[in-house]
Formats: structure tokens, sequence, C-alpha cells
């Protein structure tokens, strides 16, 4: 026996195809170097965009994602345009 590879107590090393998506889907995030942000959405719906995707409710959404930008104390700039967060975008 070589070990076994656990996500949040799911076993992945075995598992089937479908069930790594899932929890792929549920409990991972992956962050890029280069985002590809909308610049004509605002940051506040940039951040919900994958929920919306996840077709979540559109309050829940906004909810998520706003707690999220006040974990980062970015919530300041929830309504800007990205394309205003120079920041974000270089």
């Amino acid at each position: 026996n070589c070990g076994s590879i656990s996500i949040f107590g799911n076993r992945i090393d075995n598992a089937k195809i479908k069930t790594i998506r899932d929890i792929r889907k549920q409990n991972i995030s992956m962050i890029f170097q280069h985002f590809a942000l909308f610049p004509h959405k605002t940051v506040l719906e940039n951040v919900a965009y994958p929920l919306e995707i996840l077709k979540k409710p559109k309050e829940e959404c906004h909810t998520n994602a706003l707690e999220m930008i006040k974990k980062v104390e970015h919530h300041a700039i929830c309504n800007i345009p990205v394309s205003s967060v120079r920041w974000l975008v270089s």
C-alpha cells in the first residue's frame, strides 16, 4: 500500500472520473497568472460570474461574491468596472 489521496474526506486516487469532476467543481479553485476578466463588468460581477455559470440564484451569487471580496479587503472597489482598476488588469 502506497497511500491514498483525499480531498475533504473523499478519496480521489481510485474514484470514478465523474466523482473527481464533481469534487473539482465544488471544492477546488484555480488561480491563473493572467486573468480572463470581463472589462465591461464590475469587480463584483466578475467575482460572481463562476457562480452564475453554476446556475446559482443571482442573489446568492452577489452575496457570496461580496463575502469573498470582503475577505481580501477590497470591498471598496466592488462596483468599479474592472477596466478602471489598473492593478487588477496589469
